[in-house]
């Protein structure tokens, strides 16, 4: 029987069939439908009131029904993870039009963004209503779907290494107030095309990481990461380099607490953001990761790649075969803005040298070592004003967390030469837009000295 058919019968509501009020919020629409996801999949019919006992009541015309379409989908695009395939259709009753809405059963969970808590939930269809999963209940799905997956795709991992970083303490922290230091550039026409998922398990997460250097070669690009925690952090350079910290997470934190004497304040999972050029397949564009592995145990609460195209790309092959490959829906492209403000006269910001960072892209003697850039200490640490007076840029409290900042130099210098250093460019860029239902407050830094 099909859904005009089912109007026309008066059937109920089930745990297949839903009917909406046209008055009913976008929001409502889209949680509705990741609960059928999540569920056995089913039917959403827009512009249907219903009685007491779930019957179709009342036909409504639904007027603009392209435009309440394009509106779900914007909710569903900006609240559920990972993105949610679904098919609309419009639908003739009596003269009225009505908007169909159908989503099939999903292997993955899909979370919804509650705005009212700022936090996912887990959404299902119970009988005709909408509940949510429990912790247990996600945990059960998440190690299901690990043990019955039965592809033959052999999952890939990037070769063991060593890992090097540089820790900062942050007393004062915060686990979503995240800085990293970078000076690669961006697109001047930023075309922003992501992908997103949450419930990894590690080998999924290795994989992704392992398919994004297979088609994109980011150990080959300039590169900056910062995996966080709630009152200290990590900083480097690398894309392996990125993936091998991840990995030695429990190295990282032993390190901390035995030969810098810290006490770490461990959140229930890191935050990790990586920024690289992408320029071995599409030149003066960027790209951006997001991920947070658990702290307890293995896997990952969610992870998040953003390209940053210089324009729309002529030639999208790499970018669907990543999402082939990896089973990640990629979004729309549309144009986005990267918010950037720099500091006036940064010669007034004082550069108090820590330690020096030596090259490591040419070989070098023992006796001739070079340096790019030096870790100094912070001085915006309590001055949150200042920078508020600087910068026309909201959030701006994670640059004032991190003791030290990383700034790199403008001409080379050696490491025996004790040259001081002074304040050339001060950049902030505001990632915020872009990291929305991680709830991450990311800003990079690209601080510039010179001899």
């Amino acid at each position: 029987m099909n859904i005009r058919e089912r109007i026309d019968c008066g059937d109920p509501e089930d745990s297949r069939l839903e009917y909406k009020s046209k008055e009913v919020g976008n929001q409502k629409i889209a949680l509705e439908l990741a609960a059928m996801a999540n569920s056995q999949g089913g039917s959403l019919i827009l512009g249907v009131r219903e009685n007491n006992d779930g019957e179709p009541d009342l036909i409504q015309n639904v007027s603009n029904p392209h435009e309440r379409v394009e509106a779900v989908t914007n909710v569903i695009y900006d609240r559920v993870e990972p993105n949610l395939d679904f098919n609309s259709d419009t639908l003739r009753v009596d003269g009225d039009t009505l908007v169909v809405f159908t989503v099939d059963q999903t292997n993955t969970l899909h979370s919804f963004l509650n705005s009212k808590i700022d936090e996912p939930v887990f959404p299902v269809r119970r009988n005709t209503r909408v509940g949510y999963l429990h912790g247990h209940e996600v945990a059960q799905h998440y190690e299901a779907s690990i043990e019955g997956d039965e592809s033959d795709e052999e999952y890939l991992r990037l070769p063991d290494g060593e890992s090097s970083n540089y820790f900062l303490r942050a007393p004062d922290g915060h686990i979503s107030d995240i800085c990293i230091f970078s000076n690669v550039y961006y697109p001047g026409n930023p075309v922003r095309i992501d992908v997103r998922a949450g419930r990894l398990h590690e080998v999924e997460v290795e994989h992704i990481f392992a398919v994004l250097e297979d088609l994109f070669s980011l150990s080959n690009g300039e590169s900056s990461f910062t995996i966080n925690q709630s009152n200290a952090a990590w900083i480097g350079r690398g894309f392996s380099n990125f993936v091998h910290n991840l990995r030695d997470q429990k190295e990282r934190y032993s390190e901390a607490e035995q030969e810098y004497n810290y006490n770490l304040d461990l959140y229930g999972n890191e935050q990790a953001v990586f920024i690289s050029n992408l320029d071995m397949v599409y030149p003066e564009s960027t790209i951006m990761i997001y991920a947070g592995p658990f702290v307890q145990h293995e896997g990952y609460r969610n992870i998040a790649v953003n390209f940053f195209i210089d324009g729309h790309p002529a030639d999208v092959r790499p970018l669907i075969e990543f999402s082939e490959r990896t089973g990640l829906s990629l979004s729309q492209a549309h144009n986005v803005a990267i918010p950037t403000d720099g500091i006036r006269e940064p010669s007034r910001i004082p550069v108090k040298v820590i330690n020096k960072s030596v090259r490591t892209d040419v070989p070098q003697s023992e006796d001739h070592r070079t340096v790019d850039g030096v870790v100094c200490v912070n001085p915006f640490v309590d001055n949150l004003e200042f920078l508020e007076q600087e910068l026309e840029l909201e959030g701006l409290s994670p640059v004032t967390k991190y003791e030290c900042l990383f700034a790199y130099l403008r001409d080379w210098d050696y490491v025996d030469e004790d040259n001081e250093y002074e304040g050339k460019r001060f950049l902030v860029t505001d990632w915020n837009e872009f990291t929305k239902g991680i709830y991450a407050n990311v800003k990079e830094i690209r601080f510039e000295v010179n001899w």
